[in-house]
């Protein structure tokens, strides 16, 4: 523990002496004063007590680990936001099937031709519930027009497919030879919509025939007739007048492409397709679990009937339940639209992109739009739509698994050292350096490491040496993992060492940075074909250095420092002081012969005076003990003069006392062990003449 004591001078007070005024006494005087103590110990060499590794003999090791590459799945895969937008028409618009049953009796027949004048009308009024012998035969009888309104269902109608069944059955005693049946609208329109001929119903018998009514404008008011109505004749014949003919019309299969209408229940959007991703670098992912993630999906419909809709990723998948999200689009009839904003959370679930084995980077969907039955009449036409906004966002992956692709990753970057800080210059050739490039990969691909260059930069002496020898003339194969082991590391180490390197030069130039730059080529080796790497969102290729350094081995000029603060004002070297020595007292807990100075600063830190006018000086070293370990610190007592006019400029400008050692060991290459029992203590002390005097 560093300290710093500048301690207050003591004066000598003669008490009981009396003068006359005129006498002028004065006299000198030998007086000590200390003004500096302190230590400088292994905890100043390695500043850094996190590095220090205290062995059972007290004997002291650095260990040190820093990362030099970190590569991880986010470096690998960043999956893109996707948006997608789409308008979607309607394709048809589907109208209610319908059926329209119509019956004409024989005697609504008998009156139209009683009234038209025709005799028979009247016979078959008359003998309703008889057997008439003959039966004439009626030839061009035609109904009334039949309404038909359709109001209920629509007001109208452009068809674009449709068909319309007519029916006829025969439920007279006699059979019909030929019949018209006429439809037309009856509204604003009065064209013909359909106009078909049946021939040959015989009693109990029905006939139909059907119209394409692709094209055609429907309103909802129409008019049906049966035209042209030809009855066969017949001997023996019962009159019923409540006989009659059947007319059924059946109108199915319609779709609009516009229409005014109550709509039916029915699926109008059915889009099924896929998103196709593109990861860049030819990667093929097959599986992907999502850490996080949004599916959004904003929709705006015109449609003025409600809209359930249905969206899903049939491959995307938690908990055995794909994604499916279930909404309305229910109209507001204020703004004539409706509008359906949705965030569905993607956490944890499992993304199949292989569209059932047969692809790759692709996320499959559907959409289904079904419009509910409302029971209100709405206008619709093909030009209303639903548009769509939707897309996945913001997906990190936490599991990825197919082909990775190749790509070389370059790291350039530097890690500071700093444990040696408190040794300035110097050399320290460490003996036996323990340095192992440590590679641990946990990702599911090969690599291979290439280090372009390593500097061991010494800010202090200016010094850099740069690592050669095997690791840097061969890329380093890099081994991962293979399925199943996901999660599991394979770890390779590489060993820096004499014969192999200049790692002792590299580590002894005492670094307080290293300056690397390196690559990492991916997947160089991989197939494609087998898609069978993979990553976690806790996988890692990592590359380490690890230092473990005995701190033992030759040192030469080793220069240690420390700096403290001074204080000498008059309390320390008061103005009387005419001279004086400062002595320096230094107890050497070091086995190595050390050379010391020391400087004095000013505040802005120029150099004011130095202990030693002429170079440091020599102090002892410590004694050995038979275990080679320095049982008794060796002590100097060195001395330097200080005059009058050097003692003014320490107490007027010093304010700040820096220490030097330089260590080297002798005999030469004799190695040196750091113990933590290791260290210099010295303090400095003034011996000063005083002169008083009084006037």
């Amino acid at each position: 523990m560093r300290r710093l004591l500048v301690l207050s001078f003591f004066v000598l007070a003669i008490a009981g002496c009396r003068f006359r005024p005129d006498d002028s006494p004065s006299w000198d005087t030998d007086l000590t004063a200390p003004l500096l103590k302190s230590r400088i110990s292994l905890e100043d060499v390695l500043q850094d007590s996190s590095v220090v590794q205290v062995n059972g003999d007290n004997s002291v090791d650095v260990v040190f680990r820093d990362t030099l590459v970190d590569l991880r799945l986010s470096d690998y895969l960043v999956v893109p936001d996707t948006s997608f937008e789409a308008k979607i028409t309607l394709q048809t618009i589907s109208l209610a099937t319908d059926t329209l049953t119509q019956d004409i009796t024989l005697g609504q027949i008998a009156r139209q031709l009683r009234d038209q004048g025709n005799a028979l009308g009247q016979t078959l009024l008359d003998n309703h519930g008889q057997t008439l012998f003959f039966f004439p035969g009626v030839n061009g009888v035609s109904s009334d027009d039949v309404a038909i309104d359709a109001s209920q269902f629509f007001d109208e109608a452009d068809l674009l497919t449709g068909w319309m069944v007519v029916e006829i059955e025969n439920k007279l005693p006699v059979g019909i030879t030929n019949v018209t049946f006429h439809l037309r609208n009856n509204g604003v329109l009065t064209d013909t919509l359909v106009r078909k001929t049946i021939t040959n119903i015989n009693p109990g018998q029905t006939k139909k025939d059907s119209a394409d009514l692709a094209g055609k404008t429907v309103e909802s008011a129409m008019a049906a007739k049966l035209e042209t109505i030809d009855v066969a004749s017949g001997i023996n014949v019962p009159i019923d007048t409540n006989d009659y003919i059947r007319l059924r019309i059946i109108v199915k299969d319609l779709t609009a492409s516009r229409a005014t209408a109550v709509f039916p229940s029915q699926t109008v959007i059915d889009d099924a397709s896929r998103i196709n991703y593109n990861f860049g670098n030819d990667l093929v992912i097959t599986r992907m679990r999502a850490r996080s993630g949004q599916l959004r999906i904003n929709a705006i419909s015109t449609i003025q009937d409600t809209i359930a809709f249905i969206y899903s990723l049939p491959t995307t998948i938690k908990d055995g339940r794909p994604v499916v999200v279930i909404d309305r689009l229910v109209p507001d009839t204020v703004n004539g639209f409706s509008t359906a904003n949705i965030l569905f959370d993607l956490d944890d679930y499992y993304i199949d992109l292989t569209l059932n084995g047969d692809s790759v980077n692709l996320f499959p969907y559907r959409l289904i739009g079904n419009l509910l039955y409302s029971g209100r009449k709405n206008t619709m036409d093909l030009n209303d739509s639903i548009d769509l906004s939707y897309g996945l966002f913001d997906i990190i992956p936490a599991y990825i698994e197919g082909y990775l692709g190749t790509e070389t990753f370059t790291f350039t970057d530097s890690i500071d050292m700093g444990f040696f800080g408190g040794v300035l210059g110097g050399y320290l050739n460490l003996s036996n350096p323990k340095v192992d490039l440590t590679l641990i990969n946990s990702i599911g691909v090969d690599g291979k490491l290439k280090v372009n260059r390593m500097d061991a930069v010494n800010t202090r002496t200016g010094q850099t040496v740069s690592l050669n020898g095997a690791i840097t003339q061969n890329p380093t194969e890099v081994r991962g993992p293979r399925l199943p082991n996901v999660g599991q590391s394979v770890v390779s180490k590489i060993n820096l060492n004499r014969n192999n390197s200049n790692i002792s030069q590299f580590i002894s130039n005492l670094p307080d940075r290293v300056e690397f730059d390196m690559e990492v080529d991916v997947n160089e080796n991989g197939n494609p074909a087998l898609k069978d790497n993979f990553a976690t969102d806790f996988s890692r290729l990592s590359a380490y250095l690890d230092i473990e350094v005995p701190l033992e081995g030759v040192a030469e000029q080793l220069l240690l420092q420390d700096t403290f603060n001074l204080n000498l004002g008059d309390a320390a070297l008061p103005q009387g002081v005419s001279e004086g020595t400062l002595k320096l007292v230094v107890d050497n807990g070091f086995p190595v012969q050390a050379k010391v100075q020391i400087y004095f600063q000013s505040e802005s830190g120029v150099v004011v005076d130095s202990l030693f006018e002429y170079g440091g000086q020599f102090v002892e070293p410590g004694i050995l003990n038979t275990n080679g370990m320095v049982q008794t610190p060796g002590r100097s007592v060195l001395s330097s003069f200080f005059t009058p006019e050097r003692l003014d400029r320490l107490r007027d400008d010093a304010r700040k006392a820096i220490v030097r050692f330089s260590i080297s060991t002798r005999p030469a290459y004799q190695e040196l062990k750091f113990y933590t029992t290791y260290g210099i203590d010295f303090h400095v002390v003034g011996d000063f003449k005083y002169t008083v005097g009084l006037k």
